[in-house]
């Protein structure tokens, strides 16, 4: 397959202004070498990226400073900076622009970075919340749905009262209820067999205010909310897609960043958090382990999926009660979270990516060219020569 390389790496930066909002400091569970890694990736990122941050290890530390956010994205716009220096091309940061980032078809062809809030479309649907990856693999039920606020306002397959009502009687404990506007939630809600339809409304509208308003605003509305049922999981793990291969994971363990990976150059950490503590599991985070014979077997249920989508995502999976690994969900890459996964191995790939990763963000859907590094591309082949290294720097 012919490489897609550019002489040009534009970053977007402008996602990553918590960089220049406050200096959380050197982390003390690290060791020597990990200091040194992101000491090195702090000089780099504010020689050659000084918009995003221009800190040295002897800033003053801010207690505010949100750690992890900013360490992952110290490391994503290091490893962007070393992709480009890898293939020859100029490395630019591109600001944000306040009323509507402007990309032309071959500026997107040549981006690399996250996607600004503007360019998400918050209340736009995420394609990516009930693709048929997720339906084959995701080993549960889940229908698309929405809130009536008015008896008969939705078809009652589509009405999530209804339907709850419905997986009550089945005998499920608890339903997922997803927001299918980008980023905007997700609830758990408890069943039990004689529960009824105004209990239900209430447990929506109630769970907090902002989710009280948000089912107020989407009345009556088709398929703003993916419904699910509940069942538990553990050992939740982060696969990175590049062009339908999977070039890094990690554990989902919040306060690791990739200055945590025990090896700076594994591709695949290995250490796992056996519960994931948040109000959908309604556990505590607990069970840190180390098992290689999980993320194996994580690897191998997800690589053909990987490949016969073909394009460029992330994709979470977990094992259930009976030992079987399935899809929690699928997002885009270029502002999922990091964990300690390898961003140099994930950013070297997308550098020579058909498919980078933007194409299922709602307000550059229509773009003609990006549609085209988009279309699905089976495999990559690892054999391919390296491309001639190349340094435009004066």
């Amino acid at each position: 397959m012919a490489e897609q390389l550019s002489e040009h790496v534009r970053f977007s930066g402008g996602q990553l202004t918590q960089l220049a909002g406050g200096f959380p400091g050197l982390q003390s569970r690290w060791d020597a070498r990990l200091r040194e890694q992101a000491a090195r990736d702090l000089a780099l990122v504010a020689e050659r990226a000084p918009e995003i941050a221009d800190l040295t290890v002897a800033s003053p530390v801010s207690s505010d400073a949100d750690v992890e956010d900013f360490w992952e994205n110290l490391a994503r716009t290091a490893a962007a900076i070393r992709a480009a220096d890898h293939v020859g091309a100029e490395f630019t940061v591109v600001p944000p622009n306040a009323e509507h980032p402007d990309w032309n078809d071959y500026e997107l062809s040549e981006r690399l970075g996250p996607v600004l809030s503007a360019e998400e479309n918050r209340h736009g649907s995420d394609p990516l919340v009930m693709h048929q990856m997720l339906i084959d693999h995701g080993g549960r039920w889940m229908r698309l749905a929405g809130y009536g606020d008015e008896p008969g306002e939705l078809p009652t397959d589509e009405d999530v009262v209804e339907l709850a009502l419905q997986r009550a009687k089945a005998g499920v404990q608890a339903l997922v209820v997803k927001l299918v506007g980008r980023k905007t939630g997700i609830i758990r809600i408890d069943l039990r067999t004689d529960i009824t339809a105004p209990e239900i409304h209430e447990r929506l509208l109630a769970y907090d205010e902002n989710f009280g308003w948000v089912f107020i605003r989407i009345a009556g509305r088709r398929h703003t909310l993916l419904v699910q049922d509940w069942i538990p999981m553990v050992d939740e793990y982060r696969l990175f897609v590049v062009d339908g291969k999977i070039v890094s994971g990690a554990g989902c363990i919040e306060e690791f960043t990739p200055y945590d990976r025990a090896d700076p150059d594994d591709r695949f950490d290995i250490r796992l958090r056996r519960h994931r503590g948040n109000a959908v599991t309604g556990q505590r985070s607990e069970g840190l382990h180390i098992d290689s014979t999980v993320v194996e077997r994580y690897l191998r249920f997800a690589a053909p999926i990987a490949a016969a989508h073909g394009g460029t995502l992330v994709i979470d999976v977990a094992t259930t009660t009976d030992n079987k690994p399935v899809i929690i969900e699928l997002n885009p890459l270029p502002n999922s979270g990091l964990y300690a996964s390898n961003p140099d191995a994930v950013y070297r790939r997308l550098v020579r990516a058909r498919d980078r990763g933007y194409g299922v963000y709602p307000l550059m859907r229509d773009a003609p060219k990006l549609l085209e590094f988009a279309r699905p591309i089976n495999g990559f082949d690892d054999t391919e020569p390296e491309p001639e290294r190349k340094d435009t720097r004066s």
